[in-house]
């Protein structure tokens, strides 16, 4: 059994984060592709293989096809400013929000404040950050921060 108290989660958009898992998942493979080839044709130039496995016309046309669609998935598609929450979790110590790749845990004290599709949080030395919020998210966070 948990030492503290429960806490209650709730579900962002399934859709939206299905499309951005996808494309990370699609991207992060290509690019691991991409470094294993790079690191193969560094050691056939070091003389430790005996020839190059790509091309390095290959690798430079791969490496621009690569870095076009990671730069518009970074800057475009992915929410920077405001990033979308995947799982928020809602409890009295405090609130937890699950993104894909990372998850943020801070304590009531640290939330400024909700808005109408978002919440923005204090944390620390990097400053106030705004996450997107879906409206069950938003009514569920109304419901815990509202005065009984």
């Amino acid at each position: 059994m948990p030492d503290g108290p429960p806490w209650e989660w709730v579900d962002g958009d399934a859709i939206r984060l299905a499309r951005y898992s996808l494309i990370m998942g699609v991207l992060l493979g290509v690019a691991s592709l991409l470094f294993l080839a790079s690191v193969l044709n560094s050691l056939a130039l070091a003389g430790v293989l005996s020839a190059s496995p790509v091309p390095f016309w290959l690798m430079n046309v791969l490496t621009w096809c690569l870095l076009v669609p990671l730069f518009l998935f970074l800057y475009l598609f992915n929410p920077r400013r405001f990033p979308m929450v995947g799982r928020l979790g809602i409890s009295p110590v405090g609130l937890r929000m699950v993104f894909p790749l990372y998850k943020v845990t801070v304590k009531w004290g640290a939330v400024n404040w909700v808005g109408p599709d978002w919440v923005e949080v204090n944390l620390g030395r990097w400053g106030s950050q705004r996450y997107r919020l879906t409206s069950d998210q938003v009514q569920r966070l109304a419901r815990f921060t509202q005065p009984r």
